[in-house]
């Protein structure tokens, strides 16, 4: 159980407000790793196109370091000596140690008063077993009972190794306009029944996970932690139906299911969201590289400009 304060939901890896990292291993890993294009390159109308997708999404980066073609890494001649420290290298590479903040808290159990007094609303912790409590621990890793219980349900799935540079096609970024070629990938979300996605999702050839809002019938499943209850709420809010006020609100749940044969990761992109989150992870292995943007926001390369500091 991880708390993470305005972790971007719905994606795999997270940027959140605490320049650390924590890694929790099992079975298989899961890596985020950036790298910009070479500078220089042409679409096809001849105009320079300084942007080009992910190293990841273009099946390069998704595996470990060890089977990637060095030359993947490696700084352009051109830009030997001016580019940073980093430049071109996957999160989590020795030349980001010295940036490395250390590990987060790690609790058995927090009290709202602690939660709300030392960790809210910028510091984020692991809440060790937590997970274990719920029945879903030990029943979603059995895939007959998610096919026999909730196939019919229909989930959002995304490609398992996320690009969103079309998002900004022909905006102006960076003092530049985004120049997007034939290269680029598409956001593309589908939709299926779970029933459909679970014969296939453990395939290398198979290219999406599930994302998506979590069916009710899930929800017996797995149990809430209680740390943050007795949150303020907005004035204009009464609170949920047939409770009241003093009730903490919580927006919505969501169910990731994904698998990683040890040399496929599922990534994503760095990014943001507005709203705190709570991570439970039942099975396998995520990893999370976070930064404080009260200090670290300009260092980092991103162009929404929607995180607080």
């Amino acid at each position: 159980m991880v708390l993470l304060p305005e972790w971007p939901a719905s994606r795999d890896v997270a940027v959140v407000p605490h320049r650390q990292r924590r890694w929790a291993f099992a079975r298989p890993a899961l890596i985020l790793s950036l790298a910009l294009g070479s500078p220089g390159a042409t679409d096809a109308q001849g105009s320079k196109q300084a942007f080009h997708p992910n190293c990841a999404a273009r099946k390069l980066c998704n595996r470990p370091m060890e089977e990637r073609d060095p030359k993947l890494h490696e700084v352009p001649e051109k830009l030997q000596g001016k580019a940073p420290k980093g430049h071109l290298k996957p999160l989590g590479h020795p030349d980001f140690d010295d940036s490395w903040a250390g590990e987060i808290d790690a609790v058995e159990d927090m009290e709202p008063e602690t939660f709300w007094t030392k960790y809210w609303p910028k510091k984020p912790f692991i809440m060790k077993g937590f997970a274990k409590k719920s029945p879903a621990f030990t029943k979603w890793k059995d895939d007959t009972y998610l096919l026999e219980n909730f196939g019919e349900f229909k989930a959002k799935t995304e490609p398992k190794n996320e690009d969103r540079l079309t998002d900004y096609c022909g905006d102006f970024k960076m003092g530049q306009k985004i120049k997007c070629g034939k290269d680029t990938i598409p956001y593309t979300e589908t939709h299926m029944r779970i029933k459909k996605f679970l014969p296939s999702f453990r395939k290398s050839s198979f290219d999406k996970y599930i994302i998506t809002q979590m069916p009710d019938a899930m929800a017996p499943d797995f149990i809430v932690p209680n740390f943050h209850s007795c949150g303020k709420r907005d004035v204009a809010d009464p609170g949920p139906e047939g409770g009241g006020r003093w009730m903490t609100q919580m927006y919505e749940n969501n169910f990731w299911l994904s698998y990683n044969d040890g040399n496929n990761f599922s990534t994503s992109v760095i990014h943001y969201d507005m709203n705190h989150q709570i991570m439970c992870q039942f099975d396998g292995t995520k990893e999370w590289f976070m930064w404080d943007l009260s200090s670290e926001a300009s260092k980092i390369p991103m162009w929404s400009g929607f995180y607080k500091k």
